[in-house]
This record gives structure tokens, C-alpha cells and sequence, in this order.
């Protein structure tokens, strides 16, 4: 039961959920070796398109990264 809700806790954990979305992302465009998206951004061999998915997504994982590490780590009133 405790085991189920931490796994819970941890499916909720926008990090994690952002990382599956980027390797099923890399995967759809054919995206070889991937490593942090402000890496694969900086390659020669993406196009427009999916640099503004990067962008968008760096964004995302940068205001997420803000929001879990307040949820998890500071402390509560």
C-alpha cells in the first residue's frame, strides 16, 4: 500500500513526466544519442521545428524544475 503511493507520488512528479515526453519525442524525430535538450539544440542536424519544440520544452522543464523542487523540498507552514 505505502509502495503504491509513492509510486503514485512519483508519476505526479512533472520531471519525470517531461523526460518520458522527451524521449518519445527524440525518438518520433529520429533524434540519434540523446543527451539534455540544451544540448540537442545546439546540433546542426535538427530543424526550425524542432528547435522551437526544444525551446519550448527547456522552457517547461526550467518552470518545472522550480515547481518540484518547491513541492519536495521546502519545508511546509
Amino acid at each position: 500500500m505505502i509502495e503504491s503511493k509513492v509510486q503514485a507520488k512519483e508519476d505526479k512528479c512533472q520531471i519525470n513526466q517531461l523526460t518520458d515526453l522527451y524521449v518519445k519525442w527524440c525518438e518520433k524525430n529520429n533524434i540519434n544519442n540523446p543527451t539534455s535538450a540544451d544540448e540537442v539544440i545546439l546540433r546542426d542536424d535538427i530543424n526550425n521545428e524542432q528547435r522551437k519544440w526544444l525551446e519550448s520544452f527547456i522552457e517547461n522543464w526550467n518552470i518545472a524544475e522550480d515547481l518540484d523542487r518547491y513541492i519536495h523540498t521546502e519545508e511546509k507552514i
